[in-house]
Parts: structure tokens; C-alpha cells; sequence
């Protein structure tokens, strides 16, 4: 339905509960189309949600072998609803442990797994005991992980 506001002029659409008759929205957006990421993917329903109808899939949790297992939930779900190439499905992997080691292990690993984005989060904090972070800390992190992420990106062919 968003793809659709967003790209015709007036739509009517009709399912089990809504009924949209004759709305639209102007101005429609200049970037077309606009990709839909989803997030999420607790469960098996969700992740075939995403492949049938999302652009990209922001992963919440660290890579690994359930990231893997989750992408092939997603990409089985496309091939079924009938999106049999999906150049454009984007991963976004967020990784909240941030420590070096564990921080250059995951941008591998989400390489691997096929993410194309990597979100950092900087509110799990390392010491339980010690939650609070100045911003000099987020500051470091931002700065590390740029160098990292840029190290890698110049590295590609």
C-alpha cells in the first residue's frame, strides 16, 4: 500500500479490514522507489514477511549461524512470492558489543552473511557496572569504528 501512495496519484485498496477509497498523498516523494526495510526476525513469520515484501532487513542481533539460517528463510519466502532475484535485499546487522577484537570479528562475519549496512549501538554498555558512557566514549567509538569500516571498504577491489 506504501509503494503504491507513494508512486500513483490516487489509490483504492481493498483487503479483509481496511478499505482505502480514492486517497492519496502530494507531494508524492522524488526518490523512487523507496525502499522498505523491516525489522526484526524473532521469528520464522516475520523473516518470510520480509522476503516477500521488503527491501532491506535490519537484523538486530549479532551475526552467526541464526543469521544465516534466517537468510535463507528470507530468501526462500521471495522465491516463493515470486521475487526470484533480489539484487536491491539490504542487511543491516547492528553490533552492541564494542570492543576491537569482538568489533572487527563482527564487520567479518557480517560481510560474510551479506550485509550491506552495519549499524553501531552504543547503549550496551561493556561494564554492567558502570552503564553510563561520556561522550567522549561514543566519540572514540564513532571514530574506531570509521576506520575500521573504512579499512575494510578500501581493501575491496
Amino acid at each position: 500500500m506504501l509503494r503504491r501512495f507513494w508512486n500513483e496519484e490516487s489509490v483504492d485498496f481493498e483487503v479483509r479490514f481496511p478499505r482505502i477509497d480514492r486517497a492519496g498523498i502530494l507531494p508524492r516523494p522524488v526518490q523512487r522507489p523507496i525502499p522498505i526495510w523491516i525489522g526484526g526476525g524473532a521469528s520464522t513469520r516475520v523473516l518470510e514477511r520480509i522476503g516477500r515484501l521488503a527491501d532491506g532487513w535490519l537484523h538486530g542481533g549479532p551475526p552467526g549461524d541464526s543469521l544465516d539460517r534466517a537468510i535463507e528463510v528470507i530468501y526462500r519466502a521471495a522465491r516463493d512470492a515470486g521475487r526470484h532475484e533480489l539484487p536491491g535485499l539490504q542487511v543491516g546487522l547492528r553490533i552492541t558489543d564494542f570492543n576491537a577484537g569482538e568489533f572487527e570479528r563482527a564487520v567479518e562475519a557480517s560481510e560474510k552473511a551479506g550485509a550491506t549496512h552495519v549499524s553501531i549501538r552504543g547503549d550496551n554498555p561493556i561494564d554492567p557496572n558502570d552503564p553510563v558512557r561520556s561522550a567522549e566514549h561514543y566519540l572514540e567509538m564513532i571514530e574506531f569504528a570509521q576506520r575500521v569500516l573504512g579499512e575494510r571498504l578500501h581493501a575491496q577491489p
